[in-house]
């Protein structure tokens, strides 16, 4: 199960990105030339081989863009807090994707705090695994004295841009051809 789940985040990711450009307004052909290119000319393909978590954010991220789109803001919201108990780190979309419900929907404090459910909801689990493991809901394991930053800058650079396993050059056609 462990080793397919991504297989199937990516695919369900892919089509909940054709369903997002067709809610742009696009035709059904722009769409599925999209969410082909998305599924089969970016790194995504070889993402939903691994055992990462970036297809399983992706589809988080792509399906909560896709029910605000639909004005179902507590599902955008339930989608953004099962990101964020994949990786708390996805907190971070929560403001952004709040202000675009909001721009949508000048005074809909209600809609708001129906999508702010699902964020709420996942830092309350958060906090309370992370208390039970470190004895603090702020402790999240990573280690605050550790340089996550210490490769050096061309050596990242080369891995991001020309390396057989991660060039986006390689992996994402379209960004060369654009």
């Amino acid at each position: 199960m462990a080793s397919t789940l991504n297989a199937f985040a990516a695919a369900a990711a892919v089509v909940a990105f054709l369903l997002v450009v067709r809610s742009l307004g696009y035709s059904p052909r722009t769409a599925l030339v999209l969410a082909l290119g998305l599924g089969f000319s970016t790194s995504l393909l070889p993402y939903a081989k691994s055992y990462l978590r970036e297809p399983l954010l992706m589809l988080c991220l792509v399906a909560a863009f896709l029910e605000a789109r639909r004005g179902r803001e507590l599902r955008a919201g339930l989608w953004l807090g099962a990101g964020m108990l994949v990786k708390a780190t996805f907190l971070l979309n929560v403001p952004i994707l709040a202000a675009y419900l909001a721009a949508r929907r000048p005074g809909g404090r209600r809609a708001l705090l129906g999508f702010l459910a699902g964020p709420a909801a996942a830092a309350l689990l958060l906090g309370a695994y992370n208390a039970a493991r470190f004895g603090s809901p702020f402790t999240t394991g990573y280690d605050p004295t550790v340089d996550n930053f210490s490769t050096p800058l061309l050596v990242g650079l080369y891995g991001q841009l020309l390396s057989s396993g991660k060039s986006v050059f390689l992996w994402n056609p379209p960004l060369v051809a654009a």
